[in-house]
């Protein structure tokens, strides 16, 4: 078959100068055949070799030769080629910057060239272990084999049905949204109150239910929680933004749902509404879902609003009454007098209890900026890297985002977070990437390639802090490698790196105070961002409750009145 020609090397173009790349044809095995013979060294003798002590893995493995690493890039006609070219910079940028740079080969991937030819022109390049490929259903094709012939690690994770067997040298990688989601929702349920009693729960509404999604200025449906089987019954609703809450949507005898997730009908904010939901549904937590309307964010649904108690409200009534009965002759002092009076019960309302213990962002960080001026201030908000508002010391527009989404809790890549443009350029020895989507790309290719490294001398288990956020897999166990992003919280408009026991703890967000911010480390603070993958760079947090009382302010002395002369007689006083 004819093959387009092959990848060129300013496939890494950000990176200059990599002269150990080479770019192959994917047309045979025989087409891809180095022009040097390659040499050959036993993968258990290097398993063998590294110890637990990192200092001597690395000087074990500079008298071994580099590791060979294939990466299956998409062709030029492809709608991937930008993100895998992101990737790979990434990768290269990683093998630049190790202590044991690797021989790294580019095999461009048409779409019309079989997953095997691909695999087998990298065995017969000589490479160690595969890196690719990044289309989901080039993934999909590698799961569906029996066995591969060589380690691959791909950038992207599919599902598997749990009879089918997956080749026991394929791993998984990828920065998917959904496995945030998944995570943030299991940081949220550990905050949330005692569960309600079974038996107060009504059968209504639960798993197995399904119906079509409520499209816009619809009346309110009643949806299942998930289709999933043995799982705890959930109760939910999803209504559209009509005024009408979800809770008037549900059954009458059931209570109110713990939770909410606003959402749009887009198909990104539904996968991670899907992925919500399934966390929430396996914890037996009730949730409320609203889908909300582009059009009408202004408007938020009465369903999400705080409500004041009995007695508070009576105190407002009667004193509207009053009000009303002293000013009736005097028309502009009622309304001023009515105004402020309105005014001091939106304050009470906003400072109220909320009606969700926890509400989930399914949203962008413009969309969640403007949804969270008006939601109770006590509400507990989390959200994914969707809801990221970027970085508010380089971006007048994240700043303004950040402070509109105080307090909000959301997952990101480290990478993100923890350089500014020059640490970046210490560390890596390349341009940072612009955008948000592109950084968190470059971090999979730099995760790729530590990855790389130890799958190809057949290590079954795997962990390591990377730039995606901290890894581990048990191959034995699950071809999946479990990635745990960085927790970040919106706090007086900066983006703070928190522990996540830290908020997952019942009640209440803790007061929180960033002791020194990530992007504006010192020179010093910044060379001690150049470490290996294998060490994750930290920034100290601080909560209020650990911090020592502050020490009252100096007493300033008392200055008395400098003495003025007794004026002499005749002369005016100024």
């Amino acid at each position: 078959a004819d093959m387009p020609a092959a990848t060129p090397v300013d496939a890494v173009e950000t990176i200059p100068e990599a002269p150990a790349i080479e770019t192959l044809e994917a047309d045979s095995a025989e087409s891809a055949l180095p022009s040097a013979p390659v040499q050959a060294a036993p993968a258990q003798a290097a398993a063998s070799a590294l110890t637990a002590d990192p200092n001597h893995a690395v000087a074990v493995a500079k008298t071994m030769r580099p590791t060979t690493i294939a990466m299956l890039l998409p062709a030029d006609n492809s709608p991937f080629l930008s993100a895998g070219k992101i990737v790979s910079n990434g990768l290269v940028a990683a093998s630049k910057t190790s202590p044991v740079p690797a021989n790294i080969l580019m095999i461009e991937s048409p779409d019309h060239v079989p997953v095997d030819e691909l695999i087998d022109a990298a065995v017969a390049s000589g490479a160690d272990v595969v890196v690719g490929p990044l289309q989901r259903e080039r993934v999909q094709a590698l799961v569906a084999k029996e066995k591969l012939p060589m380690p691959v690690v791909a950038l992207n994770a599919v599902e598997v049905p749990i009879q089918n067997k997956v080749p026991e040298n394929l791993l998984m990688m990828s920065v998917s949204t959904e496995t945030e989601a998944e995570y943030v929702a299991e940081l949220a349920v550990k905050t949330l109150p005692p569960k309600p009693e079974p038996a107060a729960i009504s059968a209504e509404g639960t798993a197995g239910s399904t119906s079509t999604p409520t499209p816009a200025l619809a009346a309110p449906t009643e949806t299942g929680t998930s289709d999933m089987q043995a799982a705890p019954e959930a109760p939910s609703t999803e209504v559209a933004q009509t005024g009408a809450t979800a809770a008037e949507a549900a059954p009458a005898e059931a209570p109110r749902a713990q939770v909410t997730i606003l959402t749009l009908d887009r198909p990104w904010e539904r996968r991670i509404e899907e992925a919500y939901k399934r966390v929430l549904f396996a914890a037996g937590v009730t949730y409320d879902v609203y889908v909300l309307n582009p059009e009408k964010l202004s408007e938020l649904p009465k369903g999400l609003e705080a409500t004041l108690d009995e007695e508070t409200s009576e105190y407002f009534h009667e004193r509207e009454k009053i009000i009303r009965e002293t000013y009736k002759d005097d028309p502009r002092r009622l309304k001023r007098q009515l105004r402020n009076l309105e005014g001091e019960r939106r304050a009470k309302i906003a400072t109220a209890e909320p009606p969700y213990a926890a509400i989930f962002f399914a949203l962008d960080a413009q969309t969640a900026s403007l949804i969270r001026n008006r939601l109770p201030q006590k509400s507990r908000l989390w959200a994914t890297s969707s809801s990221n508002p970027g970085d508010p010391k380089t971006s007048s527009s994240a700043a303004a985002l950040a402070y509109d989404l105080e307090n909000l809790v959301f997952t990101e890549s480290p990478i993100v977070v923890r350089y500014d443009a020059q640490s970046f350029e210490a560390r890596f020895g390349t341009a940072m990437p612009y955008s948000l989507a592109a950084k968190r790309l470059f971090a999979l290719g730099a995760d790729a390639y530590e990855m790389a490294q130890q799958w190809a001398i057949g290590r079954p288990i795997i962990q390591f802090h990377g730039e995606s956020g901290a890894l581990e897999v048990d191959r034995k166990a699950s071809p999946y490698v479990k990635r745990t992003p960085q927790t970040i919280v919106v706090k007086g408009g900066h983006l703070v790196e928190v522990e996540p026991a830290l908020v997952s703890r019942p009640g209440a967000l803790p007061p929180i105070r960033e002791k020194k911010p990530a992007a504006t480390l010192d020179v010093e603070s910044r060379e001690q961002l150049r470490v290996p993958l294998a060490v994750a760079p930290t920034v100290t947090v601080e909560t209020a409750e650990d911090l020592p009382p502050a020490p009252p302010p100096p007493a300033r002395p008392a200055q008395s009145a400098p003495e003025l002369p007794p004026p002499t007689p005749g002369t005016p006083l100024e």
